[in-house]
C-alpha cells in the first residue's frame, strides 16, 4: 500500500490539478488518498474530491479519506496529521501539493524505490508554470547533492509518522526531512514531467520573479505546457 497525502489550502480553482494527475497514474500498486482541508469560504469540500472517486479507483486508489478542521492549522501540523492517519499497511508516503501535476509514474517509482531499500525518494528536476505570467520554466537541482528536497518527494510511512505537532509555516519539505531522518535516500536522476505551479498559494511569494527571470534553479525551456502535461490539462491550466 502507498499513501498519497495532500494538504489543501487553496480554492477549487487549482486543487483539481493534483487530483487529475492522480487519476492518470500508471501503477500496479494499490494506494490510498488522504486530503486535509480546513473549512472556509473557498474550501473545495469533500464532495469536490468524491466526484473524482471512480477515476481514482480506476488508477488503483482503494481508499479515500477527507480530513477537516474548523480552525486554520499550520501546514506542519497538517503534514503530521496526514502521516498519522496513513493506513497501517502503508509502506511509502507521497508528499504532494494540491497545485502541482505529478508525473504518471510517481506512485510506481515510489514503490520501486521502496523495494530497493530506499526510505526517501526525491525528484530534483521538472517544470514550473507561473499562472500569473504564463511563463513555463525548467527546474533542475540534480547537480546539487546537498539539497535533500525537490519537486516530488516520497518517504517511508513509518518515518512520516515521526513528525511532531510543531508550528512551522515555511521550508516544510526540509522540516519533514530533518524530523524524519531518512538514512537511505535516493535522488531520481531522470528529468521528469512533474509540473509545479506558482500563483495560487501564499507561501512562496518571491518564486514568481525567479521563474519569470529564469533565476537558478529555474531555466529557460522550449517546452510548451501541452508537451509536459496532457493537452486537456494544459488548456484548462492556461485558461486560469
Amino acid at each position: 500500500m502507498i499513501t498519497v497525502g495532500i494538504p489543501v489550502w487553496n480554492s477549487k480553482d487549482i486543487a483539481w490539478l493534483a487530483i487529475e494527475s492522480l487519476c492518470r497514474q500508471q501503477t500496479n500498486r494499490q494506494w490510498e488518498l488522504i486530503v486535509f482541508e480546513e473549512r472556509h469560504a473557498q474550501a473545495c469540500g469533500e464532495d469536490f474530491f468524491r466526484n473524482y472517486l471512480k477515476r481514482l479507483q480506476s488508477a488503483g486508489c482503494r481508499h479515500f479519506y477527507y480530513l477537516t478542521s474548523d480552525i486554520r492549522l499550520p501546514l506542519s501540523q497538517k503534514w503530521a496529521r496526514l502521516g498519522h492517519e496513513a493506513d497501517k499497511r502503508s509502506r511509502m508516503f507521497c508528499i504532494c501539493d494540491a497545485d502541482n501535476y505529478y508525473q504518471k509514474y510517481m506512485i510506481q517509482d515510489t514503490w520501486e524505490a521502496f523495494k530497493k531499500g530506499h526510505d526517501w525518494l526525491t525528484t530534483k528536476s521538472g517544470y514550473f508554470y507561473n499562472c500569473l505570467s504564463g511563463i513555463v520554466a525548467a527546474y533542475d537541482l540534480r547537480e546539487r547533492p546537498a539539497s535533500k528536497t525537490g519537486l516530488q518527494m516520497s518517504i517511508d510511512t513509518r518515518l512520516m509518522r515521526r513528525l511532531p505537532t510543531q508550528e512551522k509555516h515555511r521550508l516544510l519539505n526540509a522540516w519533514i526531512f530533518n524530523n524524519c531522518r531518512p538514512d537511505k535516500p535516493k535522488d531520481e536522476k531522470k528529468h521528469l514531467n512533474t509540473l509545479c505551479t506558482h500563483g495560487y498559494n501564499n507561501i512562496s511569494d518571491k518564486r514568481g520573479k525567479m521563474i519569470d527571470n529564469f533565476k537558478m534553479p529555474f531555466y529557460q525551456t522550449t517546452k510548451r505546457l501541452d508537451e509536459i502535461i496532457p493537452a486537456d490539462i494544459a488548456e484548462k491550466l492556461a485558461s486560469l
